[in-house]
């Protein structure tokens, strides 16, 4: 402020000791009255303004006491005024007000002080928990950390034998093909051993010229004959031809498989017919 003054408590207290009324501590740090009262209500903010007042109050009781200094001052005109008893005076009560002032002050802090800790100990045990939930979390990271390395190891274990069954398998196929052709070829050749070429002339004559141990003279063959007579196959077939097709059915019931060359068409229907 003006003069390079700065309104403190601690130059209020000195004022207040050296008598300075509202108005003359005003107007030494150059404040009007009202400006005054605010600045002690920011310098005193305990007990809700009740100590700026009694501070206030303080400076008030000095103009009385002045004025009762100019009183005594006319009737002892040549007595020098005791200035300095008049501050002890004043200095007396001041003090005990201070004091009383600064308890309830401090009464107020402790009990700031105290709430503030209740609350800093309760964050203190929350975060402790935290911690503590942190840690174990940690643990537990490690811990899959470590079992999904392990999953993995297994993981890639399993497939490079997978890749090694693989070329194992191959390897097997490129055998397989050349075995399976192979196995193929002597399946025909057995089925084409197994077979047995029967030939039949217009005239009834059957022969097997690949097979001359066959037996092509067969019993029986006259029952079966009468037997394909009633048959459907066989209605549009000679009476010769039917005697031929029961020859040929009996021989061939001691042959696998028959290759049949026929020069009669309706003989050969009928027979692959009935040996279906």
């Amino acid at each position: 402020m003006g003069n390079g003054y700065v309104l403190t408590a601690k130059k209020i207290q000195c004022c207040i000791k050296n008598g300075l009324t509202p108005e003359e501590v005003a107007e030494k740090f150059q404040l009007t009255p009202d400006e005054l009262k605010e600045r002690l209500k920011q310098i005193y903010k305990a007990d809700a303004g009740a100590k700026a007042q009694a501070i206030y109050g303080q400076l008030e009781a000095n103009r009385k006491k002045a004025h009762c200094r100019k009183a005594t001052s006319k009737k002892n005109a040549e007595e020098p005024a005791e200035v300095p008893e008049v501050v002890e005076e004043v200095a007396a009560p001041v003090k005990t007000d201070l004091l009383s002032d600064y308890l309830k002050e401090e009464e107020a802090l402790s009990k700031e002080v105290m709430n503030l800790e209740g609350q800093h100990k309760d964050l203190k045990a929350k975060r402790k928990v935290c911690l503590d939930d942190l840690r174990k979390l940690q643990e537990q990271a490690k811990n899959l950390k470590s079992s999904l390395q392990k999953i993995k190891d297994e993981y890639d274990e399993i497939a490079s034998k997978a890749d090694a069954i693989a070329e194992e398998m191959n390897a097997v196929s490129t055998r397989l093909h050349p075995k399976r052709e192979a196995l193929e070829e002597v399946r025909q050749k057995i089925e084409s051993a197994r077979t047995i070429a029967i030939c039949v002339s217009e005239d009834g004559t059957i022969e097997a010229p690949d097979n001359p141990e066959l037996s092509l003279d067969p019993n029986d063959w006259e029952s079966l004959k009468t037997d394909l007579a009633n048959r459907e196959e066989c209605l549009d077939l000679r009476l010769r031809d039917i005697s031929t097709l029961a020859r040929l059915l009996k021989i061939c019931e001691q042959i696998e498989s028959v290759s049949l060359i026929c020069d009669n068409p309706e003989l050969e229907k009928a027979f692959l017919a009935i040996k279906q």
